[in-house]
């Protein structure tokens, strides 16, 4: 399996619906893409999940500059708070090939070549990539 967390990612500022397999909907904001997965966060809840609700889901989000939601099957793999905030990181599991293509021009779009450069949720503190954005 190819190591995505070194593929290219792309800073993203939008809403995200994250629909779980217990039928849940939590809305979201992006905070980075890439053509394997993205980097996610919401309102802290009260509770900690449990690991049960780590696994399938399903993502809808419309790309800047595109008119057409996108859907996408993903599994949520790692879930941590911080500051009072959620955030967890989805891999795309099932991806058409228009919106494997839109994504990968949005995340080509950006000028950042060198993986090394690049912030991750390990180098800076997931707060520094928040903007406030209305679901």
């Amino acid at each position: 399996m190819e190591n995505r967390r070194n593929a290219l990612r792309a800073p993203i500022t939008m809403a995200v619906r994250l629909h779980t397999r217990d039928n849940g909907l939590w809305l979201c904001q992006a905070i980075n893409i890439s053509l394997g997965g993205m980097y996610l966060t919401r309102a802290a809840e009260p509770v900690s999940l449990s690991s049960t609700r780590l696994g399938r889901c399903r993502l809808d989000f419309t790309l800047p500059r595109l008119i057409a939601d996108l859907f996408i099957e993903a599994e949520l793999v790692r879930e941590w708070y911080e500051n009072k905030r959620h955030f967890f990181a989805v891999l795309f599991s099932e991806i058409e090939s228009e919106s494997y293509a839109a994504i990968d021009r949005y995340v080509q779009s950006f000028s950042l070549t060198d993986v090394e450069e690049q912030p991750t949720a390990n180098s800076l503190s997931a707060v520094d990539y928040l903007k406030p954005i209305s679901l």
